[in-house]
């Protein structure tokens, strides 16, 4: 996997290190995600299978 051109900003990493584990770290970040699509969800209209979709290209892109 690439790493990261910068690093996470301190208060990330320090909210990071609060979680017990990694699967807990990861269960976190889903939550974030899903809230985060909801929010845009009800910003833009668009539909979040739409949103998933255009969000999962602009990963692909960015891996290449």
């Amino acid at each position: 996997m690439a790493e990261a051109s910068s690093p996470a900003p301190a208060g990330a990493q320090a909210l990071l290190a609060d979680f017990p584990s990694e699967q807990a770290r990861t269960l976190g970040f889903f939550a974030v995600a899903e809230l985060a699509l909801q929010l845009l969800t009800q910003a833009t209209g668009e539909p979040t299978e739409h949103l998933i979709q255009e969000l999962t290209l602009h990963i692909a892109k960015s891996l290449a």
